[in-house]
């Protein structure tokens, strides 16, 4: 059984946000047309809105929510490298406190158990670039990443960006 959650009127059209088991699904509901239907764009996320829309009217224990519900979740891999760019986040957030280095991000969550003891070690080091990616790339998030996230889309980044300037002197 679905809920509903929020309605709310925006010129002739109605918005409701519903509520399911395990899923939540944002409608429009335009003033009636010649036909009753849906409108679905046909660009890169319309396999993620077609599952959403199945999962809608199906049964939430039936075979095809079930199928719908997979197609809307991420894989293991991108649900690990969202936590990990989440706790970078954390780290780097000034409200709690001092920001952590690069090389502390690459010791305490990248490479946890790597000890990078001499500064050449860890200049010469290709874990210490790769940090600096996850670095650009949790930051980028911020900015526009969410909404990869939101349309669906599995590419996180699709560009390599230097981090900041100024972390490259506290490293």
């Amino acid at each position: 059984m679905r809920s509903l959650l929020v309605e709310a009127e925006a010129g002739a059209d109605r918005h409701l946000v519903l509520a399911g088991k395990h899923t939540r699904h944002r409608l429009v509901v335009t003033p009636p047309a010649a036909r009753d239907g849906y409108i679905v764009p046909a660009d890169h996320s319309m396999s993620v809105r077609l599952a959403a829309l199945s999962a809608l009217h199906e049964h939430p224990r039936s075979r095809q929510a079930i199928a719908a519900r997979a197609a809307l979740t991420p894989s293991p891999y991108l649900r690990h490298r969202l936590v990990l760019l989440l706790a970078i986040l954390d780290r780097l957030d000034p409200a709690s406190g001092e920001p952590a280095t690069v090389r502390q991000i690459a010791r305490d969550l990248t490479f946890p158990g790597r000890d990078y003891d001499r500064a050449i070690e860890w200049k010469s080091s290709s874990d210490r670039r790769q940090t600096q990616r996850l670095v650009a790339e949790a930051r980028r998030m911020t900015t526009t990443g969410y909404r990869d996230l939101l349309s669906g889309s599995t590419r996180l980044a699709s560009r390599t960006e230097r981090c900041d300037g100024s972390d490259e002197g506290r490293d």
